[in-house]
């Protein structure tokens, strides 16, 4: 995990299993989202021993990309310090991320059963035109690092349940100073 401390991202391969995998194909089908609130919770089980950290969780989604649609560059918000991005499936090949990290922008493809992690608050995501295939589907999901600024900023406000918290961290950081106040709870 020096790469992802080192520069804000890392490719897992084979970080969910053929079965999970399935599992999760299903469970799209069927829009059970008691199925995925349990990957989430694994995903999270297993990011916690990859990092040496605990996580306070915030919440996923899932996309469902069709035809050449462009995802846009994003504004990313103070739930997104760690962000897992992961295909479950897809008809063809499958439709890379860009990520701009300070080496320039790296295209990272995740096939079903790899996960990228990324520290999506320090790095822009966006995709270009879809010409891989026709349909994909990914999931994203969101975490904070309980012993950063922003995970202290909210442990101290008592927002450790799927926060989503909407709101731009510079803008916060600007009202505050460079750095969010860290406080001990």
């Amino acid at each position: 995990m020096n790469h992802f401390h080192k520069y804000g991202y890392y490719l897992l391969s084979d970080f969910f299993t053929q079965e999970e995998v399935d599992g999760m194909y299903k469970a799209d089908l069927a829009n059970d989202n008691l199925t995925i609130s349990e990957i989430y919770k694994t995903a999270q089980v297993r990011l916690e021993g990859l990092l040496d950290t605990d996580l306070l969780p915030n919440f996923y989604q899932r996309d469902l990309y069709r035809d050449n649609e462009v995802e846009e560059e994003r504004v990313e918000t103070a739930s997104c310090e760690i962000t897992l991005t992961f295909t479950v499936a897809n008809n063809g090949k499958n439709w890379p991320i860009a990520l701009n990290t300070s080496k320039g922008i790296k295209y990272i493809s995740t096939e079903p059963g790899d996960a990228l992690i990324y520290r999506a608050c320090d790095i822009p995501s966006s995709r270009v035109r879809n010409t891989f295939n026709d349909m994909q589907i990914q999931y994203n999901m969101f975490w904070n690092d309980v012993n950063s600024e922003i995970g202290s900023y909210l442990r101290h406000f008592n927002q450790d349940q799927r926060i989503n918290m909407d709101f731009n961290l510079n803008e916060i950081r600007n009202q505050s100073g460079d750095k969010l106040p860290l406080w001990d709870n």
